[in-house]
């Protein structure tokens, strides 16, 4: 396989206004600096989106690739052919035995992905507001600083990727001590209460008695007001303890903390409700859809920091906040470019990637030194930002492929992010009985010894003593996290059953 420097290569400049694309060299100017090629774009003429093109003869013809995903993962990540793919933030290319791989870096103000064919290599910039064409006026943007690397002789391809993970991003936000504990949602789901978290405290305390780094207890979706689907209609706040299910939210920290575990909640910040501002959310031509709130609206973001500060003013040592994409582009991140419904914000200057960042930022600068985990957020803009990241799509307490599909997949591909980027939570081991213990064990013990955090959400009313044994080597080993395994059979497996932690080896059976 053959690198092509394209740093120093003069790329084809394309733009698109309208629904063609033109040429359009003087919209950009490209800035070397370094071992990283600047990208600025200036436009008096409302711009949708940006495409270089390198013509590389021979370029990728016998190479397998991998791409990231917009967000998170769907059980979509694997090494195949190029043609075809979006190839979101970075492309790697490999003949299994060398590599090399082209990026942007993270917190760009663009939202960019690659293209390939045997003879050419395109990167697009997706500087849209929304849906609609960005009005930059006067102001020149700055929309992604592009690098590449290439692998040295005999290194290993996942090592590889780690080293480019941290050319892509230089200052990663990590958690002070590494993250792992237990959370409600996969067997309660939104009847979570008081008396459910208390019964998981207890298991969680007899179950980590000893470990000095002490886990977390994660409230899940389900302690809030009132339920999410009806709020909308309600001139309410929604963000308070639900009525007799929990007691004040700073009670419920407090009882956490008394049991030296740290407290965790969650929460969707983008969730309209009844009598807020109709300024406030997010236009769309259909009335029943109108319930996302505008994280560009300067009074939006000023809500999201005030709730932040509520929540760490009740104790509560991590956030994990949900659906952001959803609610901003009213679709996951999987079918991202697919759904043809209409998005704008209430600040058509900016780009979506640019009102994404902002959003992240106001949740961060409010939070303090609480441990922020990202679910259904941008990878690439919430590096930085967020302490964790959740890699991949929901797993399930009752469907075992589901487990495999969206959590193996997401952990073998997208490790490599791991202390690079942020921190890997490649979702829980939920466990109500509906999967035979037996299976979930083998993605706790992956978990375990993976060295990205380890979440369970296990029914306590169901708990075994042997579960309770499998449990405690597992959270003994989830509390240090020191070497990150590598999936050995990626190349020819999209869920590998190989793994390698350091000089161990581990053979799992993960079939459906």
């Amino acid at each position: 396989m053959k690198f092509y420097d394209i740093l120093a290569t003069k790329p084809d400049v394309q733009v698109r206004y309208g629904r063609k694309y033109l040429p359009g060299g003087e919209v950009v100017r490209l800035e070397k600096v370094g071992e990283e090629t600047k990208v600025f774009i200036s436009s008096k003429k409302p711009l949708r989106f940006v495409k270089f093109t390198w013509a590389l003869p021979g370029f990728a013809r016998d190479a397998l690739v991998l791409g990231d995903v917009f967000e998170r993962g769907y059980g979509d990540l694997h090494w195949g052919n190029p043609e075809g793919r979006n190839l979101f933030w970075y492309a790697v290319f490999s003949d299994k035995d060398s590599a090399f791989s082209y990026g942007v870096k993270t917190g760009c103000s663009a939202i960019c992905y690659w293209q390939a064919t045997s003879d050419e290599l395109s990167l697009v910039l997706d500087v849209q507001n929304g849906t609609n064409a960005v009005q930059l006026g006067d102001r020149t943007l700055h929309a992604c600083d592009i690098v590449q690397l290439n692998c040295e002789k005999g290194e290993r391809i996942f090592a590889f990727m780690q080293r480019f993970c941290r050319l892509m991003c230089h200052n990663p936000r990590l958690a002070p001590t590494p993250v792992y504990g237990t959370n409600t949602w996969y067997y309660a789901f939104t009847g979570t209460s008081f008396d459910l978290v208390k019964k998981d405290v207890e298991l969680l305390d007899e179950c980590t008695k000893g470990l000095k780094n002490r886990p977390y207890m994660v409230i899940d979706d389900g302690w809030e007001l009132v339920n999410m689907n009806t709020c909308r209609f309600k001139k309410i706040d929604l963000w308070q303890a639900s009525i007799n299910k929990f007691p004040e939210m700073k009670e419920a920290a407090e009882y956490i903390k008394s049991h030296d575990q740290k407290p965790g909640i969650w929460i969707r910040y983008l969730l309209g409700m009844g009598g807020m501002p109709k300024s406030w959310r997010v236009p769309t031509a259909l009335i029943f859809d109108n319930i996302a709130l505008d994280p560009s609206h300067p009074e939006v973001l000023e809500y999201v920091r005030n709730l932040t500060k509520r929540i760490r003013e009740w104790g509560f040592e991590l956030i994990k906040h949900d659906f952001s994409t959803f609610d901003v582009f009213r679709q996951f991140g999987s079918d991202y470019y697919r759904s043809k419904r209409r998005r704008k914000f209430f600040d058509r200057t900016k780009t979506t990637a640019e009102i994404i960042l902002n959003f992240y930022k106001a949740i961060r600068e409010s939070a303090g030194d609480a441990v922020i985990i990202g679910c259904n957020t941008v990878s690439h803009l919430s590096a930085g930002i967020f302490e964790l990241e959740r890699i991949g799509d929901d797993t399930s307490p009752k469907k075992w492929d589901r487990v495999v599909k969206m959590g193996v997949n997401c952990l073998a591909f997208r490790a490599c992010q791991h202390n690079t980027f942020y921190g890997c939570d490649a979702d829980c081991v939920g466990h109500t009985g509906e999967i035979p213990w037996e299976k979930n064990k083998q993605w706790l013990q992956l978990l375990a010894i993976s060295g990205t955090p380890l979440f369970t959400s296990i029914d306590p009313r169901i708990v075994t003593d042997e579960i309770k044994e499998d449990l405690k080597k597992a959270y003994a080993l989830a509390e240090k996290q020191e070497i990150v395994a590598e999936p050995k059979n990626w190349f020819d497996d999209a869920f590998p059953e190989e793994w390698k932690v350091g000089k161990e080896e581990y053979k799992f059976d993960f079939s459906r």
